[in-house]
């Protein structure tokens, strides 16, 4: 009796061996739409239906999305820190951690949109998400300007640059002490499109985050502004 059960053991590892992977995966995936079932069950979605184009909690990402970014499809929020899914998809913070740049301050804190204008030194910047609103403050002399993937390409804005000026036109000045001019303009040449500064201040122009403070007098400045390059 031993033999045979051994036998029958190892002819259905056998059987397992000989399917083909797809075989195997299609187990874990029954109704094919290319989210694990296991997840599925988990979230509450339908394992014997493709609804991987589905979005049941609104937040304009489909349950495949959702799956490949370990997001809840349930929830729009899923790190509960105020900013909805997809708007932090598409500023680079992370949707599943409520300060995504472990700098102590909460992503919701940290302004994220797109700007409405520039004027007069005065930012205005759309919020992300449907009825979020607009907020607004001075950019003065102590306001950095910087793209989000290039730390050392910033320059401090001054308060009597409106944007209409990048200070990189002819005559313009920005070699220092013991610095080779020919060999500063190439790198400006090579840096130009990675550069942000107030001339970047644009309507529609995605802000990654933006930091707000109140001043002595009661007004509202822009202490950093990280801008998302455009390609």
């Amino acid at each position: 009796m031993r033999i045979i059960k051994g036998l029958i053991t190892v002819a259905i590892a056998a059987s397992l061996l000989a399917l083909p992977a797809g075989a195997l995966a299609k187990r874990h995936d029954r109704d094919h739409d290319r989210m694990a079932d296991k997840w599925e069950k988990r979230h509450h979605l339908n394992t014997h239906a493709n609804d991987a184009r589905h979005d049941p909690d609104k937040d304009d990402l489909s349950n495949l999305s959702e799956f490949r970014h370990h997001t809840d499809p349930q929830k729009a929020d899923t790190d509960d820190d105020g900013v909805k899914d997809d708007d932090e998809l598409r500023d680079d913070t992370n949707p599943r951690r409520d300060d995504s740049d472990d700098d102590g301050v909460g992503d919701a804190d940290e302004i994220s949109g797109s700007v409405v204008s520039f004027e007069s030194g005065v930012l205005t910047i759309q919020l992300p998400g449907d009825g979020a609103g607009t907020v607004a403050g001075t950019v003065n002399d102590a306001t950095v300007v910087e793209c989000d993937d290039d730390d050392d390409a910033q320059r401090t804005a001054t308060a009597s640059d409106d944007g209409s000026d990048d200070n990189s036109g002819p005559g313009s000045t920005s070699s220092g002490p013991g610095s080779d001019d020919d060999q500063g303009d190439d790198n400006d040449d090579q840096n130009e499109d990675r550069r942000c500064t107030t001339a970047d201040l644009k309507p529609g122009a995605r802000v990654h985050e933006a930091k707000l403070m109140k001043a002595t007098d009661g007004s509202t400045v822009f202490t950093k502004i990280e801008l998302v390059p455009s390609a």
